[in-house]
């Protein structure tokens, strides 16, 4: 069975063992829609690989040591680079979101502020989405 990539509206990206290309795409595991198939990452031989995604990037002042020069010297070329490849590459582009916290408990996992409009539907409260986002993330983190 072929190995097919596809990807989901929210983001969501994900390799399944389809039987057959005529197969209908599967649901998104994380919300349920309809996810569509992607183009196989390209096939680079020699020692060749992409350069890591933009999400695979520091997300706080610790994750880059403290502001070390060599290592965000490292990260800005690596990405540069990345973008360099979405450009000629526009279906590995991920999609970015502006980030409105990336400290403390949102440093593994930053909160967007399409997170808390979407949180803030549910209780019309912003204030009130960005406590419930920081309660999740710290029932998360005593889980781990």
């Amino acid at each position: 069975m072929p190995l097919y990539d596809y990807a989901c509206v929210c983001g969501e990206r994900f390799e399944v063992l389809m039987p057959s290309w005529r197969s209908a795409n599967p649901y998104c595991p994380t919300c349920g829609e309809v996810t569509t198939r992607r183009p196989a990452a390209p096939a680079l031989k020699g020692m060749t690989s992409p350069p890591p995604p933009m999400s695979a990037a520091p997300h706080s002042w610790e994750g880059v040591d403290r502001g070390n020069r060599e290592l965000l010297t490292r990260w800005r070329h690596a990405l540069d680079r990345r973008q360099e490849f979405e450009s000629v590459h526009p279906e590995h582009a991920e999609r970015r979101d502006a980030v409105a916290a990336h400290e403390g408990i949102f440093e593994n996992s930053p909160l967007t502020y399409r997170e808390i409009a979407t949180r803030a539907e549910t209780h019309r409260d912003t204030r009130e989405a960005v406590t419930e986002a920081g309660r999740s993330r710290l029932a998360t983190h005593d889980q781990e």
